[in-house]
């Protein structure tokens, strides 16, 4: 009769080490997923914030303006540029929104912080009898960081408004 002997076959080890492996693998690659996922959140994150900031302040200060200045912008136009407002408390001053290098920038300082790009800022009037001006405002931004060549590692968002001017 034959002894038997404690221990694994190599079969067994096998079968261990390509499990673990298997289950080692899965674990990584949604480990990886969830880190890439965090780090294209953060920065769309970002993005928005600055959109949504940059767009909230023209939206109030373009609704609340006496008009636009129509000596440097007559309503109705296409597809400008830059907008330059009469400022509701002071008719005698305006200001003004236009992209300054990769931000959006107001007279009163930059809409945009560094880490967003902005791009195609346009303005559009479209004048209506008996009713307010419109004014049309979309632009796209993205983040800074333009060495990133993976879709997850670019974030790019297009915004876009129309107000009403309350004055006119």
């Amino acid at each position: 009769m034959r002894k038997r002997i404690n221990g694994y076959t190599l079969i067994e080890l096998l079968v261990v080490v390509a499990i673990l492996g298997t289950v080692g693998f899965i674990v990584t690659q949604i480990f990886f997923t969830v880190l890439q996922s965090t780090a294209k959140t953060d920065l769309t994150r970002e993005v928005k914030q600055n959109g949504d900031y940059a767009l909230s302040v023209m939206e109030k200060m373009v609704r609340n303006a006496i008009g636009l200045d129509n000596v440097v912008n007559p309503c109705p136009f296409t597809n400008r540029n830059s907008l330059q407002i009469t400022n509701p408390g002071n008719p005698s001053t305006t200001t003004t929104f236009s992209l300054s290098g990769n931000q959006i920038a107001s007279t009163g300082g930059m809409l945009t912080n560094t880490k967003v790009r902005a791009n195609n800022l346009f303005f559009t009037c479209t004048r209506t009898s008996g009713k307010p001006d419109l004014i049309m405002i979309s632009f796209a931004l993205t983040q800074a960081n333009v060495s990133a060549t993976r879709p997850e590692e670019k974030a790019s968002i297009n915004f876009q408004t129309t107000v009403s001017l309350r004055n006119y």
